[in-house]
């Protein structure tokens, strides 16, 4: 599978997900979070794989939470964002 904001490589019974936003210093966007639930649910399922390292940039693991991405959303965005299907996005 293919993602937008982490990179996922196997090292034999290792897999890395690099968490890859370094604009943002790997603020925690909606995205990214989601692509690492998705890789990390898709990686567990994996048989050959035995542990998951999640990693970051060189400067910072991440910077929190993505406040520019909440300016704008209310109590009720995230309730929405979980009720969409995989693979979707808001449309705001």
């Amino acid at each position: 599978m293919s993602y937008e904001h982490i990179v996922v490589e196997r090292d034999g019974p290792v897999a890395i997900v690099t968490m890859n936003r370094p604009q943002q210093m790997n603020a925690l966007s909606y995205g990214l979070v989601k692509e690492l639930a998705l890789a990390m649910e898709s990686l567990d399922q994996d048989p050959e794989i035995r542990a998951i390292v999640v990693t970051g940039g060189e400067k910072v693991f991440a910077a929190g939470a993505d406040i520019k991405e909440m300016v704008d959303a209310g109590p009720t965005d995230e309730v929405l964002r979980a009720a969409l299907p995989t693979g979707t996005e808001s449309t705001r």
